[in-house]
């Protein structure tokens, strides 16, 4: 009986794999491909106050820079001095130094309500999704902040990675990298306001195994054109999707990279009249170099997808 279990599970095992195969192959038959140009390089690990592992990633539109979060930095005694957000120009020069000690230490993904100031920070080691409100003085990281957060266990995300944010309909997107999904999250006001008892109809979830990607790390949501950008980590590929959920587009990047994590999407340094792809790569992991510090932000110039 043993030995007809094994083959059993076996068996189900290679008829699974090829399931998820054909619905790779069928999802990439009609898919657009384009190869990204890499056009600039900004070295985190050079900051004056250095950033070993960026892994977040958002743009400040009013300010015109990118703001950079670090979720291993603090782990690093050698490296940390209590900042773990940074916010630079395009081009890689850092402006400030902040910190989300005060309610995160493991600041994995970041996103930007560019209408109302609201800064959203996931930690995947709490599994909380946190709103920084910039309060009266409309600065963030200042004694007037006020935080608030949500349980992702909620919505059934145990490992939040990458957040992207739709500034029109107040949407919040979050991928989770252990189970290979999309949460999106409908008037997010429910989800941190005073209730605290959203209506489970406001999180739609959308699989990504069966669009080929494998470790979603980051994500970026596009209101120009209405796509969301997913970076695989493992595959190293960009993914652009509807906001259904249908795969538009793959990009492939013109560099390895060790460990690609955040994405956002902002004016290129190279071309006023283009929009850049801006990712994050972690490098080498403090777990495997407990003294590394090699973390880079490349800028990317891409042809987004046809309509």
């Amino acid at each position: 009986m043993v030995k007809k279990s094994l083959k059993l599970t076996v068996v189900c095992g290679i008829v699974l794999s090829i399931s998820i195969v054909s619905k790779w192959v069928l999802a990439l038959a009609t898919v657009e491909s384009t190869q990204a140009v890499l056009v600039n390089t900004i070295d985190t690990w050079r900051f004056q106050t250095v950033s070993p592992d960026p892994t977040g990633l958002a743009y400040d539109k009013l300010n015109d820079r990118l703001i950079i979060s670090d979720s291993e930095v603090n782990e690093i005694a050698e490296l940390s001095k209590g900042i773990n957000v940074f916010s630079s120009s395009r081009s890689g020069s850092l402006e400030r130094g902040m910190s989300t000690l005060g309610f995160s230490r493991e600041p994995a993904g970041i996103a930007l309500d560019s209408v109302r100031g609201h800064l959203y920070v996931s930690d995947d080691d709490s599994h909380r999704i946190f709103r920084l409100d910039p309060g009266p003085d409309n600065v963030r990281f200042s004694d007037d902040d006020i935080v608030s957060f949500v349980s992702t266990l909620d919505f059934g995300s145990s490992d939040p990675e990458g957040l992207a944010f739709d500034d029109q309909y107040q949407t919040l997107y979050v991928v989770d990298g252990k189970h290979s999904k999309l949460f999106v999250l409908s008037d997010i006001d429910q989800f941190f306001g005073a209730s605290k008892s959203p209506n489970p109809a406001l999180v739609h979830d959308i699989g990504l195994m069966s669009l080929a990607i494998l470790d979603p790390e980051g994500i970026e949501f596009d209101g120009r054109t209405g796509r969301v950008y997913i970076v695989d980590a493992r595959r190293h590929t960009v993914s652009v999707l509807s906001k259904s959920g249908k795969l538009v587009q793959k990009i492939s990047l013109p560099i390895e990279m060790s460990k690609p994590s955040g994405i956002t999407i902002a004016p290129s340094t190279q071309d006023s009249n283009r929009m850049g792809l801006y990712i994050s790569d972690r490098g080498i992991d403090n777990n495997v170099d407990p003294t590394e510090n090699d973390g880079r932000v490349y800028e990317f110039l891409i042809t987004p997808p046809q309509d």
